[in-house]
């Protein structure tokens, strides 16, 4: 949206320079009424007015309504720039908080629940204390909790997404309203 908001601003100044242009070419017409006393007498009368513009054809118009849209281009340029950088980061960290959850759930929760099982197995028999089964079931719990986080992560980066698509930049509008996902977020998005 803002950077559409900000084309409209462009498009609307390039007829204002054909405008200032024009409007220095042309002469100006003034018209009125004239009042004249002679004697006792008063005289009325038509009054037309008009100006040749040779020296002053508003070149400090033109000049103004021309910088005025090459600044609306370049500002029109530089949130292109923002958008098209924010989105391809935003696409990458999406991915990249996807491929960690991925790996979290494939690879280090199933490893870390066998280390338990394993040391499970070591308690039955006598060869390891309750200790270490506690500790090998924090490292479970921790492998999971760590999930979530990433997964929170990637909705509020999917939020952020969602919000760029809509029309603003997202480093501007998170500080104001998405901060912090919901709970109801963070369970919808891993399969949990």
């Amino acid at each position: 949206l803002d950077l559409r908001a900000q084309k409209m601003r462009y498009a609307g100044s390039a007829p204002r320079v054909d405008l200032a242009w024009v409007d220095g070419l042309l002469p100006h017409v003034t018209a009125g009424v004239s009042a004249e006393r002679a004697e006792s007498e008063w005289g009325f009368g038509p009054l037309v007015g008009l100006s040749i513009p040779l020296f002053n054809q508003g070149q400090a118009a033109v000049a103004r309504a021309e910088a005025a849209m090459v600044d609306a281009q370049n500002k029109h340029e530089s949130i292109a720039v923002r958008v098209r950088t924010e989105s391809r980061k935003l696409a990458a960290a999406v991915d990249a908080l996807r491929q960690t959850a991925r790996f979290q759930k494939a690879t280090l929760i199933p490893a870390k629940e066998k280390v338990l099982l394993e040391t499970l197995r070591q308690y039955n028999a006598m060869n390891t204390g309750p200790l270490q089964v506690i500790q090998a079931k924090r490292e479970v719990l921790a492998a999971e909790a760590a999930r979530v986080l990433v997964l929170r992560d990637e909705c509020t980066r999917r939020a952020e997404v969602d919000l760029l698509v809509g029309g603003g930049l997202a480093g501007e509008s998170m500080a104001a309203g998405i901060a912090a996902p919901s709970a109801g977020a963070v369970g919808g998005g891993g399969g949990h």
